[in-house]
């Protein structure tokens, strides 16, 4: 799937949402690393795509795999082809809900913690997810921060023997958005 199909998807999901008030975002931006011993390895992707129904509390993000940017080739190259199999499983997906919503101002410019849970899908495994996620509003853009750590094993990502001690077995992953509201 490439960005347009992406856009399409999120525009589509938009439309049959009705005329509640909506945010979104294509520009998303998701940093994750593994820190062994022996390596850090770290990348980056910035085109993740996201739309946040402020009516319903309901989220959905789509991260395409192959969009990570790592900094040395062959780690590039190993995540895509051994670890991410990002042929098969070209894309990860959140889908859920914040439930505690009501508790807060999504107009206010201060920073607001909200507990998000819904299904993490990633490598062909779907996970039921639970996360803390701070907010704010900035001149009518919805920012919205996390921080996570991921266990590979969840995910049926393997890594092989001979470099078992260069991959963590849990990975810290970063997400910030910036939403911009839908207008009609």
């Amino acid at each position: 799937m490439n960005l347009r199909q992406l856009f399409t998807v999120i525009m589509v999901l938009l439309a049959l949402c009705g005329s509640a008030q909506k945010y979104m975002t294509k520009t998303g931006y998701v940093y994750f690393k593994s820190h062994t011993d022996a390596i850090d390895i770290d990348g980056s992707n910035n085109k993740v795509a996201a739309m946040f129904d402020v009516s319903s509390g309901e989220i959905v993000a789509i991260v395409l795999i192959k969009a990570f940017e790592l900094p040395l080739a062959t780690a590039d190259k190993h995540f895509n082809e051994v670890y991410m199999e990002s042929d098969a499983y070209p894309k990860a997906t959140f889908k859920g809900k914040f439930v505690n919503l009501q508790n807060v101002d999504i107009n206010s410019n201060e920073t607001q913690e909200l507990d998000v849970e819904g299904v993490l899908s990633l490598h062909g495994v779907d996970k039921p997810f639970v996360q803390k996620v701070n907010i704010s509003n900035n001149k009518g853009k919805l920012s919205g921060t996390c921080s996570m750590k991921i266990n590979i094993d969840d995910f049926g990502i393997t890594v092989p023997e001979n470099v078992k001690d260069r991959v963590a077995k849990v990975v810290d992953v970063k997400v910030e958005l910036t939403l911009e509201e839908v207008k009609k």
